[in-house]
């Protein structure tokens, strides 16, 4: 007898099983890109073979990680992004847990433990002692682009030759691209736009022109 399969979504939602549709596709294949990299230079899967050490895959995604934060998006050594290979890390460390391979080499434990409950009431007793936070120094923003975003650089923005900008580059943008702007401390001068309206050459440091769209660039400063 065959068994009818209920194709209504909202009943498959209600499937137990293990859901791989809720698992975001991208970042799973740039993660298999890091793996595939790691299995070029040293075999694939040799950390089952091997074992893992937690301080060293502890220790990869820190580094990462601290990059990534620091304002590197790209690891020069492998082209792949820092969070990405932080989280290849992670994958590693979390199969050694499974294969029960793992050398747990994590320091030996505070008696209460980290306490975080304790650290979490310490920060809310601040943020009562000081309701009105102060502005963050965060790395892409202009003290000129107030309240900068993406969405509203399409509208009241209109680049014209001259004008200093800062740049914020799309996902996608090219390495190359992105290593000239990286130099030129993500700014430049637009110095011609093209007829589409959107497309804006923009003078880098040493003279480096790239082509970058109205939503990559938002104004620093306008020659009056």
């Amino acid at each position: 007898m065959n068994e009818k399969k209920d194709s209504n979504p909202k009943e498959a939602l209600g499937i137990k099983k293990v859901p791989f549709h809720v698992i975001p596709s991208k970042p799973l294949l740039e993660v298999g890109l890091a793996m595939m990299e790691g299995g070029r230079k040293y075999g694939a899967h040799n950390y089952r073979e091997i074992g893992v050490r937690m301080s060293t895959y502890y220790d990869a995604a820190k580094r990462h990680l601290t990059a990534w934060w620091e304002g590197e998006d790209i690891d020069p050594d492998s082209g792949i992004h820092h969070v990405v290979k932080a989280m290849a890390s992670l994958f590693v460390v979390r199969d050694g847990m499974h294969m029960g391979n793992c050398i747990d080499d994590r320091p030996i434990r505070y008696p209460d433990g980290i306490d975080l409950a304790g650290f979490n009431k310490i920060a809310a007793d601040l943020i009562t002692k000081y309701p009105e936070c102060a502005e963050p120094f965060i790395y892409h923003k202009s003290a000129l682009a107030d309240e900068y975003n993406a969405a509203e650089i399409d509208g009241p923005y209109v680049p014209k030759p001259g004008d200093v900008v800062g740049i914020r580059p799309r996902e996608n943008i090219g390495v190359n691209y992105l290593e000239r702007i990286k130099q030129a401390n993500y700014s430049g001068k637009v110095v011609e736009h093209y007829d589409c309206g959107k497309l804006h050459c923009v003078n880098l440091a040493f003279h480096v022109k790239v082509n970058l769209y109205t939503d990559e660039i938002f104004l620093l400063k306008r020659e009056d």
